[in-house]
């Protein structure tokens, strides 16, 4: 197919000038950054979607080699060719063995080969790769990378062959290469190229190399040029066809040039029915208007086809039904001859966007369209919008730009533009594409003052064109003036243009631009400041206006406070995956053109109503609904938020449950893992599980990870981190990840079916939130705003460091970290040879791998426990001695037999609660019990070294015994003895509270006499812990306790309420379990944590400082109050799961039967839930109307509900109060019968036996 009409109101730009996709921000896209990749099982290779994307550098799409490093055994010609690589065994060449690929010399002094390929279309935005190295065995290529560049100018060949070329930018990162295999990667949000580059580590052999992608059609100059819109180079694309019996592609139809032999076209197999029909539908490349069409039966003698027919169809729909109702017929029923292009012109002038050949019988090489324009004279009866172009642009750039949103309102608008007043340098992103096409324009002078100009400009414009004026569109700066327009209509200014009825701000940036000076800011600072929009600009404009946002713009910020000077009641907001430029996308296009026809139909609706009231007619016409929302850039079914082991999981659950549905994961490492990512391992890092319990049920690692996994060893941090990247490339949950994109913040959205508002940036390069007073710069980070109709947080417990928080840090000379920063920087400070004492403080098992990774390469290391602290951890070995048994700890957990032994709150659940009863409500018992917890924390002191081994390894025992330690009782995983270290004086270990930090020097409280009273280090490692919340901001605040979240905005009604039912719990929980009223008493700071004023606080390097301890406020934080540990207690809507927020030892296990439960629980089928408690009635206290009326203030769930969430989040606290109990369920031989909860909750059978 060629050509077609073109319906805009601008001449299209020249092919080398000024492609019609291209707008201010487009050379944003080229910028480095990070391309997001999921590499391909091979057997999927196969289906990356033909039909949907074509292969850009396809030599049957003339793409051509410019340039290349070597071809020394195989030209490289060979990479393009479309037909499968053969094999020719024992056939030789002068130079070798011949090989149907791209072969280069052995030992490159390079570091690697390369060549350079000219797409065979005038550009494509990359979507997916394949590099096959077929029968390239021994000599394959061992990697790849691909390379791109943007180049149009009439020299760009030239340029981009120089070694000294400078525009590359990575396409796809580097990727390894096996021998004779095909591997494919998809690409996501992929650059747009012209010319690619592939780099071949270090040489070697491949066989084909194909880019997937789409076609960016560049269309010519005039509007009267024909173009053929059905060809694969400007973007058309065979969609469907009957069939392809002799494997001769549908796709050939629509491929530049004639046919090369029979085999170059489209044939189907022979029929023997009567009025048998072949056909195949072809996507346009644009929308327009037939003028001709060209079939071509090129080498096609015998068995040409015999009639042939053309119809067409208008319609968004992407893969129209051969059946549909909407085709016409363009050219009718002809007979064919065999071996010639026939021409048809066609019987009407139809705008399509899809085409279908029909022919009788017999197949066909090739089809074209031929598509032409007619001039395109202003249709003066279409109502006008005013276009205003941004600063540093031009009336001609704008109308380019805007070409996509001109065709899709052509039958609707006429669009008017007119140049600004004032001349300056060209606005971002304009050069180099408009290179040539000043001067470039704005409305305002340099000092903002001079708007005089404007005015008279404008109306003179408009008077000129004489057309119907109806709505103001304004880009950027243009969008501001546009506002500012509207505003003074709205205030009746004596000036006002009172033709406007609408307004259309387009990437608008705050504050409104103003004629009269009214609304224009008394000074540049107070413009930015929410006080300032607050009191003069909020919900000024009442007149119906769309603003449209890009999420990836960088003044995005501006223009979220440009769409709040506009009343909610009369607002559109549009925000789309995309910078500081137009929609391009067609699908953001239409959204935005539907919204514009809305407007002006239901704003003549209002001048009719008016009309009607004064003549005293009633109106029988109804509005068009407006989308009243806040920003949809993007609409997913679940979101997850965190890509480690539990959001992996959870991933994998919903897609093998609802495989139809839209999912997107989100977390903000640059690998996925979690606490398991790449960039959080650190030498020695190994897991406390061994192999067979570090896994899911349905990946073996040792399968998976064989040689590198070992049964009984515990496993390195780079194989845990690889099991988790191969279980989620085993599940196809990678494609569906994106990294480096951090939520900030939720918002609850009060609809029907409820849903969720994410507000997302990304930490690529270590960006950090932004602070309130940086706003002023308008230069933020790129947001995005995201809708989920279901979320799931799954950050897990060990994502953000407690701040530092001790006296004297902001004079500490040394690096200052947590063990959080610690990770991401320990190669460094293990290697640095200037760091030889290191102090580490804290009892945990991250201290204890700090002080293990510093003592193994010969530093020096005091380990300060606090005094007044809860003192060192249970450190078991990973088999003990109970008595004569050996016992593997990780088995003894899920022991069910030594589970009854543990009081548990919902151990009932496992069916045996006679025998609980009977172990812990009855004297005989509760001594069993006491014995049991006794003899299990001598065995383990004693089994682990700390008795034998001198008064200075003593320090590390624990304070109290260890059923009170809950997840804290963990695993020494070492490949030596780190006590071993201690005994030989490597390690001091300093039990006592930091008096100070000063220079080097740390000091200490109440030393008794020879004792050290300080000492000087050269780093310090604090292992403060971790922050028990989310880290993201929920909204509204009023909502915390209905979500369970830790919160410090409860009302003094929640309050009560929550205290009234931990009292209630706690009452029941020691009724049933009398021992845990024996336990430590934890202090209330277990809930507090740091609030520094300084958000640097996690880190300080040398030379940086924090606020001293005394200067430090401290707030309080609820503990996690959620059903099961996973749901808020009340959520009617079910759009809100937490996972991941308990500690314990069966981690794996947890989250495959905790994601099952979320599933189940947001599908709304988990009612009712297993009882905790075992009263048959509430407590009276909870039934009473006083209770009832707190119930209602303050919640929306009923009182049963609340309590048994109660009973939940109490008993950690009295389980586990030398744990992490007080803030979040934390257990190890409750495991087993908290699985059992679940799966009763669940209705599954809880015994693996068949015993229930």
């Amino acid at each position: 197919m060629r050509g077609q009409r073109l319906h805009a109101g601008a001449p299209a730009p020249a092919c080398h000038e000024a492609p019609t996709r291209h707008t201010n921000m487009d050379v944003q896209a080229l910028s480095p950054e990070v391309i997001q990749d999921t590499q391909l099982p091979p057997t999927q290779v196969d289906y990356i979607p033909a039909d949907s994307i074509d292969n850009l550098i396809s030599s049957s799409l003339d793409s051509s080699i410019l340039s290349f490093s070597d071809e020394w055994f195989a030209p490289a010609s060979n990479l393009t060719n479309p037909k499968p690589p053969i094999r020719r065994p024992g056939v030789f060449v002068p130079t070798g063995a011949w090989y149907d690929g791209w072969e280069t010399r052995r030992h490159n002094p390079a570091p690697y080969d390369w060549v350079i390929i000219k797409l065979g279309v005038a550009s494509g935005r990359v979507k997916g790769a394949e590099v096959d190295t077929a029968f390239f065995d021994g000599n394959h290529a061992e990697g790849v990378e691909v390379h791109g560049c943007y180049e149009v100018s009439d020299d760009a060949d030239e340029k981009v062959v120089k070694e000294e070329y400078g525009g590359w930018t990575e396409v796809l990162g580097y990727k390894a290469c096996g021998p004779s295999q095909r591997r494919g990667w998809m690409v996501e949000d992929g650059r747009e190229v012209t010319h690619v580059r592939l780099c071949m580590f270090p040489d070697g052999g491949i066989a084909r190399f194909r880019l997937y992608g789409r076609v960016v059609p560049v269309f010519p100059m005039s509007m009267d040029q024909e173009v053929e819109l059905s060809a694969a180079v400007m973007g058309g694309m065979v969609v469907s066809a009957s069939e392809e019996h002799f494997g001769s592609s549908k796709s050939n139809l629509i491929l530049p040039g004639r046919g090369v032999d029979m085999g170059d076209g489209w044939e189907t197999r022979r029929s023997r029915e009567k009025g048998h029909v072949d056909w195949a539908i072809v996507r346009l490349g644009a929308r327009g208007l037939i003028s001709r069409v060209v079939v071509d039966t090129a080498f096609y003698r015998g068995n040409f086809p015999k009639e042939m027919k053309v119809d067409a169809i208008d319609c968004e729909i992407e893969t129209p039904s051969a059946g549909d109702s909407g085709w016409k017929e363009v050219v009718a029923l002809h007979g064919l001859n065999p071996d010639k292009e026939h021409h048809f012109p066609t019987s009407r002038r139809t705008a399509v966007h899809k085409a279908a050949i029909q022919v009788a019988d017999v197949p066909t090489a090739r089809h074209y369209h031929k598509m032409t324009t007619e001039s395109m004279k202003p249709e003066t009866d279409l109502p006008c919008l005013l276009c205003l172009h941004g600063g540093g642009t031009s009336a001609y750039i704008f109308s380019i730009q805007t070409r996509r949103l001109q065709n899709a309102l052509a039958k609707h608008f006429r669009f008017v533009f007119l140049d600004a007043p004032f001349e300056c340098p060209a606005g971002p992103g304009v050069l180099p594409f408009f290179d040539g096409f000043g001067p470039y324009r704005r409305w305002v002078d340099a000092d903002g003052n001079d708007r005089g100009q404007v005015r008279p400009l404008l109306r003179k414009a408009m008077a000129e064109d004489g057309g119907n004026f109806v709505g103001v569109l304004g880009f950027s700066q243009g969008a501001r003036l546009a506002l500012g327009l509207l505003h003074e209509k709205q205030e009746k200014h004596p000036e006002a243009f009172e033709q406007f009825g609408f307004g259309v701000f387009i990437c608008g940036t705050y504050p409104p631009l103003s004629l009269s000076s009214a609304l224009f800011p008394a000074t540049p600072t107070a413009m930015f400041e929410s006080q300032y929009w607050e009191e003069r600009h909020k919900d000024i404009l009442s007149l119906p206006s769309i603003h449209v946002v890009g999420s990836k713009d960088p003044f995005a910020y501006r223009s979220r406070l440009l769409v709040r000077c506009s009343q909610t009641s009369s607002l559109t907001v549009m925000e789309f995956n995309m910078g500081h430029h137009l929609p391009v996308m067609p699908a953001d296009t239409r959204r935005l053109a539907d919204g514009i026809i809305r407007l002006h139909h239901n704003h003549q609706l209002e001048l009719n109503a008016a009309k009607d009231k004064a003549s005293k007619k009633t109106s029988k016409q109804k509005p068009l609904s407006l989308i009243l929302t806040d920003f949809v850039m993007a609409q997913y079914d679940v979101v997850i938020v965190g890509a480690g082991p539990q959001g992996l999981v959870m991933a994998k659950t919903v897609l093998q449950l609802s495989p139809n549905i839209s999912i997107l994961i989100l977390d903000s490492n640059r690998s996925i893992g979690g606490v398991w990512a790449k960039e959080n391992l650190y030498p020695g890092l190994r897991t406390n599980n061994q192999a067979g319990t570090f896994e899911f049920t349905d990946l073996d690692i040792l399968d998976v990870c064989a040689g590198q996994a070992r049964k009984g060893e515990h496993i390195p941090g780079e194989v845990a981190h690889d099991y988790l990247l191969k279980y989620a490339e085993h599940f196809d949950i990678l494609r569906r990840v994106r990294l480096e994109q951090k939520v900030i913040a939720a918002e609850h959205l009060h609809r029907e079916d409820g849903g969720w508002e994410l507000t997302v940036i990304s930490t690529a390069g270590g960006t950090q939130i932004p602070k309130v007073n940086e706003i002023d710069t308008g230069l933020q980070q790129a947001t995005e705003v995201i809708t989920a109709r279901k979320l799931v947080v799954a950050t897990g417990l060990t994502s953000m460091p407690l701040p530092i928080s001790l006296p004297g840090a902001s004079s500490f000379s040394v690096p200052l970290m947590t063990f959080g920063d610690f990770r991401g920087d320990a190669a460094r400070l293990l290697e640095d040879p200037e760091i030889e004492h290191v102090a580490v403080y804290g009892g945990s098992k991250a201290a204890y791998d700090a002080v293990y990774a510093f003592a193994s390469r010969s530093k020096k290391v005091t380990w300060i426990i606090r005094e007044s602290g809860y003192g060192p951890v249970y450190m078991a070995p990973s088999h003990i001695y109970l008595g004569p048994f050996k016992a593997w700890i990780e088995s003894l957990v899920t022991t069910r037999l030594l589970t009854w032994l543990s009081p548990c709150i919902w151990g009932e659940s496992d069916g045996f609660g006679s025998i609980r009863r009977i172990l812990h409500q009855t004297r005989i018992g509760r001594w069993i019990v006491k014995a049991f917890w006794k003899k299990l924390g001598g065995d383990t002191i004693t089994q682990s070294g700390l008795l034998q081994k001198g008064a200075e390894v003593k320090k590390l025992v624990p304070t109290e015994e260890a059923v009170w330690y809950g997840a804290g009782l963990s695993i020494l995983n070492y490949n030596s003895d780190i006590h071993q270290f201690v005994q030989d004086g490597r390690v001091r270990v300093v039990r006592r509270d930091i008096d100070f930090l000063q220079g080097r020097k740390v000091g200490f409280k109440g030393t008794a006499p020879g004792e050290i009273s300080e000492v000087e280090v050269d780093a310090m490692i604090c292992s403060t812990g971790w922050r028990w919340d989310s880290g993201i901001d929920f909204l509204p605040k009023a909502e915390h306790a209905d979500l369970g979240i830790p919160s410090e905005e409860y009302t003094p009604t929640q309050t009560e309420l929550w205290s009234d039912l931990d009292a209630q719990a706690d009452a029941e929980i020691l009724g049933r379990f009398p021992m845990l009223a024996h336990g430590p008493k934890i202090e209330d700071a277990g809930l507090e944590i740091p609030k520094p004023v300084d958000s640097s606080c996690s880190t300080i390097p040398r030379e940086k400082g924090v606020l001293d301890l005394d200067d430090q406020e401290r707030k309080r934080l609820t503990p996690w109050r959620l059903v099961r540990g996973i749901a808020p207690p009340a959520n009617p809507k079910r759009d809100l799961v937490f996972l991941g927020m308990m500690t314990s030892l069966q981690t794996f296990l947890r989250s495959e039967l905790s994601a099952l439960w979320a599933y189940a629980y947001l599908m709304d089928s988990l009612d009712p839930l297993v009882r905790l408690s075992t009263r048959a009635t509430l407590p009276p206290h909870h039934s009473s109307p006083i209770c009832e009326k707190k119930v209602s203030e303050s919640t929306s769930a009923s009182p049963s509900w609340l309590y048994e969430t109660a009973l939940f989040s109490r008993f950690g606290r009295w389980r586990s109060p030398m744990g992490y109990g007080a803030r979040y369920p934390d257990y190890v031989f409750d495991g087993l019968p908290f699985f059992d909860l679940l799966l009763g909750d669940l209705g599954l059978r809880r015994w693996r036996k068949g015993y229930g």
